[in-house]
This record gives structure tokens, C-alpha cells and sequence, in this order.
């Protein structure tokens, strides 16, 4: 009799659960998402929609161009990349940099159960041909970085060349007309869907002015606009307006991005924006225009550490002083963290000799280094590495500021800041890489004397409190 009620038990409650899968997989679908799709998402862990995958994929589905906004680590590439897939359209994703593009494609991967081919992740010939594959109307998905757009397009100008050499004749470019090949529209393939446009980390990519810029710093933008801008109006060009739906995301948007990305596109674009408390903001918070998106609420802590920089102005060396990397080296030796990353706020900042230094205090430290530079081969693998090692096992990454935009690095302890971001976003952006997925962390940021005042008037932008040290060493130990 025991072992017949046992035995009920475990039938109702394996009946049970497979209502619960098939409740959520309802509750995905009803967002416009095939139910394979949403049997997928609950598979790999994803039980429900998150607050912006919500609000965003009922209006990607419908075709409407959307701006989303939501914080760091609140899930905008699936909300943005579920859709396309489900419906099989031609997409492609624009990124900033190599290694977001890299991210990219793993969830897209994921979702369509697609792994590329060891070239097709690497090579940019490769990615060349797979983005203007799409651009005929190829129901597949390229994520590529500006430079592997305009790569494409002069590849083409040189086979067009090579085709047609007698037809071909010089003409003066003007400053405005910077894309090569615009002037005559790929052939589309028959019953071709429309185009799915994404940018991901929009305000990086196509760096908008604001409101108080100069009349000579808009003069300039508008005769050298920066790549971003450039490979946008091409795509479009070549796809044609009505032909392309606009996907933009990012956690810091403003007006000016809104009012550019409207330009390109010729029609309203809807700005899209997460307002529950966990995803870093509340619904009050979410109509104020000053600061829609905050930083996580999972940092359990900002601090703030002076520290006495004597580097001349006129110094030829990109390397921080040794006052600066004595800080670095006393905060770390303080906090104790077993998964650290280390932030350099000034592009300018030699990463290797920092590299070198951090080891020879003896950290096991591991680099990002940028697409241009001789070591970026291996950087991809060392991402990837530092994902997957045991939260238990000690790691400290180093990577420059401008790298790290949309970069997911699961179950980091802190995030040390050395010397000060350039603008309050860059800041929301650095310690975004913290207070992920519900993991609680710490942000330190160690900048010199003169900079002190000023990130402490970021705290009311940033609606947050910086507990200020006098000494890094005085910074107290990790209890997480």
C-alpha cells in the first residue's frame, strides 16, 4: 500500500511539472514566439520573460522600430534576437566590438542550434559573405562589427570593378558620400522578408551628440560622421527603408540617440524602457528623463579611494604610475576577491606593461586585449576561459574600459575602476559587468586626488552613494 501511494506521488508530481514546462513554453509563445522556441528557452533555464523581454518582443514581432532600454545583465540580446529567429527573417546585428559579437552569436547559435564553422567565426572574409548573403534576403543572421560591414561593401566596389571595367569610370567623391557601392542595390532572392536591423549598444556604436554640443562640433559630425553612422546608412540604403525594421538597445539612452536613430530609419522609433525594481529601476523612476536606468541593485556597494598621482601631464608613457598600480595592488590585497576584473577608465593606458606589473605582484591576471593589437588572437579564448572557470577558483581579468561594453562575465566579486570614466555612463557601464543574474558584488573605483570631486558629483546623477576610503588599504574585505 506505502510503496502504490509512493509510487502516485511521483506520477502526479512528474504530471505536475510537465504542466508547469508547458504553462511557461505557453507563456513565451504568447509573446509571438514559436512554442519549439519556447519549449528551447525553458530547456536552457529561461523559465519566464524577463520585465524587458516583455515589453519588447510583442512590438519587434508586430514590425515596429523599438529602442530598448534596461539595464546592464536584464536579458536585451534574447529579447532583441528571439524574434527574428522565430519568424526565420534575415538579420543582422551590429555590434561595437569583436567580443560582444562573438557573444552575440552564441545566443543566436543557441536558438537555432546553427554552430558555425571554425572560419566563419573568425575570419572576416567569412563574415563578409554570410552579411551580404543576408542583405539578399537569406533567412539567417549575421552579427558583424562596422569594420566587417565596410570590409563587405569594398570588397563589392572591387568585384563590381572587376566586372564591369569598360562601364566604370572615375568620378570625385564628395565628403558626405563615404560608403563605397551605394548606388545600385543587391538582388534580392524571391519571397524575401523584410530586413531585421539590430545595433546593440546603439549610443556606442553611433556616438550621438547632445544637446549642448557646439555648432562647430555638429558642423563636423555632419561632414565626417563616425563609422557606425556610415555602415547604418549603408545597410539601409542597400536594404531600402521600407524594407528594414530598426532594433536598437542599450542601458544608457537619451534623446539624442532617439532623434538620430529616427533620422536614419525616416519614422518614429518607440523607446522601450524596463521599469521593475530588479532590473535596476522602479516604475516612478522609469517617466524621469534624467536617469531612467541605474546601476544594479545587486552591488552591494560603491566605494571611492583616492590616491597620489605624481605622473607628469607631458609624460610619454601610456603606463598608470606606480602609485597607480601600488593602489590596484593595495585594494586587491584588501578586498580579497576570488573573481575580480580591473578596469582601465583611460583608453590611453598601456594594457600589457599593466598586465606585466599586476604579475609581477604576483596575480595570476589574464588580459582583453583590443581587435587591432598583436595579442587579441588569444583573447577570445582567455573570455572564454574565465566564464567557465569554478567560482571557487581565483581569477582576475584586465581590460580597458571601451571593451567591455555589453560583455557578460558571470559571478564577478568586484569591479576595480582605475582612474575615472569620461562621462557618468561609461561609469553605469563599468560596474554593469558586476551584480549580474542575481550575483551580489562590490565596485571600487581608484582614481587620483583631482577626480575625486568630481565622481562624487556623479552620485546624485547616478542616484547612488560612493562610500569614500582615505587609503585603498582601508578598503574592507569581500563578505559574499
Amino acid at each position: 500500500m506505502a510503496k502504490a501511494k509512493a509510487k502516485a506521488k511521483a506520477v502526479a508530481l512528474v504530471w505536475v511539472c510537465a504542466f508547469v514546462d508547458v504553462c511557461v513554453a505557453l507563456s513565451w509563445s504568447s509573446l509571438g514566439l514559436g512554442g519549439g522556441l519556447g519549449s528551447k528557452l525553458v530547456a536552457k533555464g529561461l523559465p519566464a520573460p524577463t520585465d524587458i523581454q516583455e515589453r519588447s518582443i510583442p512590438r519587434i514581432a508586430s514590425g515596429e522600430d523599438v529602442l530598448l532600454s534596461a539595464a546592464t545583465g536584464t536579458g536585451k540580446t534574447l529579447a532583441y534576437a528571439a524574434v527574428p529567429v522565430a519568424q526565420s527573417r534575415p538579420t543582422i546585428v551590429i555590434a561595437p566590438t569583436q567580443f560582444l559579437c562573438e557573444q552575440i552569436r552564441q545566443v543566436v547559435f543557441e536558438l537555432t542550434e546553427d554552430a558555425p564553422t571554425a572560419d566563419e567565426s573568425s575570419e572576416r572574409a567569412r563574415r563578409s559573405d554570410l552579411f551580404l548573403e543576408v542583405l539578399r534576403g537569406a533567412p539567417r543572421c549575421a552579427v558583424v562589427t562596422p569594420k566587417d560591414i565596410l570590409f563587405a561593401l569594398e570588397r563589392r566596389a572591387e568585384e563590381d570593378a572587376a566586372r564591369e571595367p569598360s562601364t566604370t569610370t572615375t568620378t570625385e567623391r564628395t565628403p558626405t558620400e563615404t560608403t563605397p557601392s551605394l548606388s545600385r542595390p543587391l538582388p534580392s532572392q524571391e519571397n524575401a522578408s523584410s530586413l531585421c536591423l539590430i545595433l546593440d549598444e546603439a549610443d556606442a556604436l553611433l556616438r550621438p551628440l547632445g544637446k549642448y554640443a557646439s555648432e562647430g562640433a555638429k558642423k563636423l559630425r555632419r561632414r565626417f560622421p563616425p563609422p557606425g553612422v556610415r555602415v547604418v546608412e549603408a545597410v539601409i540604403a542597400l536594404a531600402g527603408k521600407n524594407d528594414t525594421q530598426l532594433v536598437a538597445a542599450s542601458a544608457t539612452v537619451g534623446r539624442p540617440l532617439k532623434r538620430l536613430l529616427e533620422r536614419l530609419i525616416s519614422r518614429p522609433v518607440h523607446v522601450v524602457r524596463s521599469t521593475r525594481a530588479d532590473a535596476g529601476t522602479t516604475a516612478a523612476s522609469a517617466t524621469e528623463e534624467r536617469r531612467p536606468i541605474k546601476a544594479p541593485a545587486a552591488i552591494d556597494a560603491h566605494y571611492l579611494a583616492p590616491f597620489l598621482e605624481t605622473k607628469k601631464k607631458n609624460s610619454k608613457s601610456n603606463c598608470p604610475s606606480y602609485y597607480a598600480l601600488e593602489a590596484v595592488e593595495a585594494a586587491l590585497r584588501a578586498t580579497s576577491p576570488r573573481r575580480c576584473l580591473v578596469v582601465l577608465a583611460r583608453p590611453e593606458d598601456d594594457l600589457k606593461r599593466t598586465l606585466f606589473v599586476l604579475r609581477r605582484y604576483g596575480f595570476d591576471a589574464r588580459a582583453l586585449f583590443d581587435d587591432a593589437d598583436d595579442s587579441a588572437d588569444d583573447s577570445a579564448a582567455t573570455l572564454g576561459s574565465f566564464r567557465q572557470d569554478s567560482a571557487d577558483k581565483k581569477c582576475l581579468f584586465v581590460a580597458p574600459l571601451h571593451l567591455l561594453r555589453g560583455i557578460d562575465v558571470p559571478k564577478l566579486d568586484l569591479v576595480l575602476i582605475l582612474g575615472r570614466p569620461r562621462t557618468p555612463d561609461d561609469y553605469l557601464h563599468a560596474v554593469g559587468r558586476a551584480g549580474r543574474v542575481g550575483h551580489r558584488g562590490l565596485a571600487v573605483t581608484l582614481a587620483p586626488y583631482a577626480d575625486v570631486r568630481v565622481l562624487d558629483s556623479w552620485s546624485t546623477q547616478l542616484d547612488l552613494h560612493f562610500d569614500k576610503v582615505d587609503n585603498p588599504p582601508d578598503l574592507p574585505p569581500i563578505s559574499l
